[in-house]
């Protein structure tokens, strides 16, 4: 295997793509990856730009994914864990007086 491949005059690390690839997998989900690959070509750098519902476990329907509508993957990861945690238990007050 060739460790790099020239690409218009630059050199790209084939083998350190795969594994940043391979490490965002278990990241974000697969329908998350799909947006990266049509957003992105699945460039890795581009992941914190996707919606935080791109994420694992986070659906845009579910309480979590309430409560971090409209907020990308960087935005959640730049968030003071108290604001996540107070976001995530208001939205499950509202979900829960609706029933």
């Amino acid at each position: 295997m060739t460790p790099s491949v020239p690409l218009e005059g630059l050199t790209l690390d084939v083998p350190g793509l795969r594994v940043v690839h391979g490490s965002i997998t278990g990241l974000i989900s697969d329908s998350g990856m799909g947006k990266l690959q049509a957003a992105a070509l699945g460039n890795p750098s581009a992941a914190p730009t996707l919606k935080a519902d791109a994420l694992q476990g986070i659906e845009a329907g579910s309480k979590l994914g309430k409560a971090v509508a409209g907020k990308t993957i960087a935005e959640v990861a730049a968030m003071p864990v108290a604001e996540f945690v107070k976001r995530r238990r208001r939205a499950c007050r509202r979900i829960a007086s609706r029933r």
